[in-house]
């Protein structure tokens, strides 16, 4: 989408273009002015300075467009754009995108390790899989610390004998 945009500058002012896309997230990310990404961000600086060009564009999103043959030709036509060279963009993408490849990767190795665990690990009982939690996105940590003693029984209710250096009761 930014080469689209950015080939539009070329174009005489007081121009109008419509944009017809699938992408519903692309649409969103624009209408955020604080979005993060730099692609988002070099997107939003291109449409920025085609309105100061007085260039109009309207962006449509077209959903689920499969089984209309004009745009399964549209689609056939953008899948062959791979047979041309690459367009290079020098942007530096945010660790975060990094980060959340880097997390999905060590919970698919840490998985079956887990699951291998059978006999030395008690909490197996209790999590199958070590996913993260849709609980565990809390803002307060003392709130995260709360619950997960809570999900693992550990409490000073139950475990206070550890606390007070005591045997464990019967």
């Amino acid at each position: 989408m930014l080469s689209c945009i950015q080939s539009l500058s070329h174009h005489p002012p007081f121009s109008n273009f419509l944009i017809l896309t699938d992408s519903l997230s692309s649409l969103k990310a624009f209408e955020n002015p604080f979005f993060s990404h730099p692609l988002v961000q070099r997107i939003l600086l291109s449409l920025h300075t085609l309105t100061t060009c007085n260039i109009s564009l309207i962006f449509i999103w077209v959903p689920a467009h499969i089984g209309i043959k004009e745009n399964e030709a549209v689609d056939g036509a953008a899948k062959n754009v791979s047979k041309f060279p690459q367009i290079s963009l020098n942007i530096r993408f945010p660790a975060s995108d990094l980060t959340q490849l880097s997390k999905r990767l060590i919970f698919k190795n840490w998985s079956p390790s887990w699951r291998n665990q059978k006999n030395n690990n008690k909490f197996l009982k209790i999590e199958e899989e070590t996913l993260p939690r849709p609980t565990s996105h809390r803002k307060s940590r003392y709130e995260e610390i709360k619950i997960a003693r809570l999900r693992i029984v550990h409490t000073r209710l139950t475990h206070s004998y550890l606390l007070n250096k005591l045997f464990p009761p019967e």
